[in-house]
């Protein structure tokens, strides 16, 4: 049995972050605090409406979901992924809309310090979005810091992309503010695009055990889902099942500037930096110290391990 964790998850609903949610409800590893909407692959609006629909169908109304940041930190561009990435299957699928609950005025930054302030134990905020809430957050109460457990950051990667050939949507969607938490002094793990590529549902995992097993959201959810890659849903399982996870501690800055790699997480794996040169003509390498290590990268995982446990998860709801 797993250690329960208390987490808050902040997400931009799409069908991958959907069954993450899934799995986040009925867990019971899980003490989900709330959960926060920031823009991303779905615009806040729809992301939050995602978010209420799946809440209403396991009866958890009584998490609250806050929406937040609509666009990055301090970039005026907004990005959206197309809708397919964003439909979760349940746009019409509503018997009645006349019970969403009204909008709550608090800021999704104001809601997670309160929450995390509400606790005695230090709270894990899983980001499986782009990092805007949570640097806003950081920003506003630096000295909350203290009481994060950790980052769990959905993204990255040292050698492609799903946005551009380099970097991830997360990270691109709002670079500034994944480089600002990768420095703010919480442990940041990273659950990268090359360890989570490979963990999706086929379609003969969706027909032998979700479709005759799983309730009709789940079975909905992962038909849309089938081939494809599941990362917030491995990210999200990172936390529950460590043992089936492996993450090295590395040093990590995000491009800013470059017109083409906007958003690459560059990892130092070989810990080279550069070289040095000297006013006597010398040059010698420049190496990454104990001390500039600050991301936990995610470069061994169980994938048979982690299909099976997200099969589980929804199959046996």
């Amino acid at each position: 049995m797993c250690e329960r964790s208390k987490i808050l998850i902040d997400v931009d609903t799409d069908v991958d972050a959907a069954i993450a949610l899934v799995i986040a409800l009925q867990r019971e590893c899980f003490d989900l605090l709330g959960i926060t909407i920031v823009h991303g692959n779905a615009n806040v609006e729809k992301a939050w409406l995602n978010t209420l629909r799946i809440l209403k169908f396991f009866d958890s109304n009584d998490i609250r979901v806050v929406k937040g940041a609509v666009k990055p930190l301090t970039r005026n561009t907004v990005f959206y992924s197309p809708s397919e990435k964003s439909d979760i299957g349940l746009e019409n699928n509503d018997d009645n809309q006349s019970k969403t609950p009204s909008e709550s005025k608090q800021t999704a930054w104001d809601f997670m310090y309160e929450k995390i302030q509400s606790v005695q134990d230090k709270v894990t905020i899983c980001l499986l979005g782009p990092c805007t809430n949570a640097a806003l957050l950081i920003r506003k109460y630096p000295e909350i810091i203290n009481k994060i457990e950790r980052f769990v950051f959905s993204g990255g990667s040292h050698a492609s992309g799903t946005a551009t050939p380099v970097a991830t949507d997360n990270a691109y969607y709002d670079p500034d503010a994944l480089q600002e938490l990768i420095h703010c002094g919480v442990p940041f793990f990273m659950a990268d695009l090359e360890a989570t590529k490979d963990c999706f549902l086929r379609r003969e995992d969706y027909e032998t055990f979700v479709k005759p097993r799983g309730k009709e959201l789940p079975r909905m959810l992962c038909r849309h889902a089938i081939g494809v890659p599941l990362h917030k849903s491995v990210t999200l399982l990172s936390i529950a099942c460590p043992e089936i996870f492996h993450f090295t501690k590395y040093k990590c800055e995000v491009e800013l500037l470059g017109e083409i790699t906007l958003g690459m997480t560059v990892i130092y794996k070989n810990g080279f930096v550069g070289n040095e040169r000297f006013s006597d003509g010398n040059i010698l390498p420049v190496y990454v110290t104990e001390e500039e290590k600050n991301v936990y990268y995610l470069d061994k995982i169980d994938v048979p391990a982690v299909v099976n446990a997200i099969i589980t998860a929804v199959s046996e709801i």
